[in-house]
């Protein structure tokens, strides 16, 4: 049985409150009312029912924020304005005499009770300076609501600016896996699993990244296939992780994952200064001004100053899958020093076919660069580790 340990209370001073029974649900009730804007100042809702978090370095947030300040004519039409307050509860209890409306929200994060939306609005009063006394914002509670129905609820009523799939995937808990195995790594805090989340590293690319290493059985055959839709084709990546049984192909190198990223990183690291060391030309395609938000781990000293474009980072590590097919896993140390030895060599091709293109997009769509990278670090795997050409004999 639950007890009050197992509920947030939240109090409103509300006016004007109407219940209304679902037609069909009856176990769901529904209560409208005018909450006051300024009781709200110091009110704290859970905003676990919506799968993103408010954005507040907007220009219309900080609009949103003086207008909630600004005193107004009577009557008050602010309440018609602002799209108001959507909460899930578990119970809500009105106090007839003093128009205080108290809710029982979950702290289950299975039941999912809070703020499913309005919390722009709610920032936004919270943030201004001062809110008058008889400025009243809408509120629309609903008790009850079965689980099923709250992230479907939760799309709908935030459909102005689209939900993404990775806000989605993150509610539903389809994205657990991947902060698991980034756990304790400089990677855990960086990541952005949803709309309005910290950090600065989409968890797409993780996925994109993911795919792109994922083993189909022709490694070790005479002629590989190769699949380039890990460039450029973001979308199409995202769609086949929306199928529940594909999510296995990327969770399938779960305990590799940090390892990856890591690598990932150092090839950024020391991409040009590997090429600068063999004499590469300085006019090139390949690399663009570093972005910490794109590497943020930094196993050098100091920074370099440009990193590679994704239309040669995406192929060549790709390439580094030859590893995977062989050991089953993904091994930093192997493939760190593979591309110690090769790296300059790896980059010769794409330096050469962009010089041609006048660009550098078509080389990611190359499949003959993707299909070359492959074998190269394939040859020096063989060459560095004997056991891998003895398993290929």
């Amino acid at each position: 049985m639950s007890s009050s340990k197992d509920f947030i209370k939240i109090k409103l001073n509300t006016l004007g409150v109407r219940t209304l029974p679902h037609p069909f649900a009856k176990d769901i009730q529904e209560i409208y009312c005018y909450v006051q804007a300024k009781s709200l100042k110091e009110i704290d809702i859970p905003n676990d029912p919506n799968p993103r978090d408010p954005i507040t370095d907007k220009k219309s947030f900080d609009e949103l924020s003086e207008i909630v300040a600004q005193a107004d004519t009577h009557p008050d039409m602010f309440g018609y304005a602002a799209i108001g307050l959507h909460i899930y509860a578990s119970e809500a209890e009105l106090d007839n005499k003093t128009g205080e409306l108290t809710l029982s929200l979950s702290k289950s994060k299975t039941t999912r009770d809070g703020l499913v939306n309005g919390n722009h609005l709610l920032k936004a009063i919270q943030d201004a300076d001062e809110v008058p006394e008889d400025r009243f914002v809408r509120a629309f509670i609903m008790t009850k609501v079965p689980e099923l129905k709250k992230l479907d609820i939760s799309v709908g009523l935030n459909s102005s600016n689209e939900v993404s799939k990775e806000s989605i995937w993150n509610y539903q808990g389809k994205l657990d896996w991947i902060k698991k195995s980034i756990k304790n790594t400089e990677w855990e805090d960086l990541v952005v699993y949803h709309q309005g989340d910290t950090g600065n590293f989409p968890v797409r690319d993780i996925l994109t990244t993911l795919y792109t290493l994922r083993i189909d059985g022709t490694e070790m055959k005479f002629t590989p296939e190769i699949n380039t839709v890990g460039y450029g084709r973001k979308h199409t990546v995202m769609s086949i992780y929306d199928i529940d049984e594909n999510i296995k192909l990327f969770s399938a190198r779960d305990k590799d994952l940090a390892k990856i990223l890591k690598f990932q990183d150092y090839m950024q690291f020391t991409a040009e200064k590997l090429w600068k060391e063999a004499g590469g030309d300085e006019d090139t395609y390949m690399f663009k001004t570093y972005s910490a938000t794109k590497c943020p781990s930094n196993p050098t000293e100091g920074k370099p100053d440009r990193m590679l474009q994704n239309g040669v980072l995406v192929p060549l590590l790709a390439a580094f899958r030859a590893l995977i097919a062989y050991d089953g896993k993904f091994d930093y140390h192997k493939a760190k020093t593979i591309w110690d030895s090769i790296g300059a060599e790896l980059m010769l091709e794409p330096h050469m076919t962009a010089n041609n293109y006048g660009e550098l997009r078509p080389v990611g769509y190359d499949t003959t660069f993707w299909m070359n990278s492959f074998m190269k670090v394939l040859k020096e795997a063989k060459m560095q580790y004997p056991k891998y050409k003895r398993k290929s004999a």
